[in-house]
């Protein structure tokens, strides 16, 4: 059985200063154009380079 609250505030149980710093992160990325980005996007690519980064060159043909 699920609770309203939890739908409706889904960090209603995280401690006040996480869900603060949270926003933060939140407020910080759409200031820097993130309005149209989505930020696991984001994190997706930049983990993805960063693998290949590690993997060194590939060969091709």
């Amino acid at each position: 059985m699920t609770d309203a609250g939890h739908v409706d505030e889904p960090l209603a149980a995280w401690d006040p200063r996480r869900r603060a710093a949270l926003a933060r992160a939140w407020e910080t990325f759409a200031n820097a154009g993130g309005q149209s980005v989505h930020l696991s996007d984001e994190l997706i690519a930049e983990r993805r380079a960063e693998a290949a980064i590690e993997d060194g060159p590939t060969l091709t043909g």
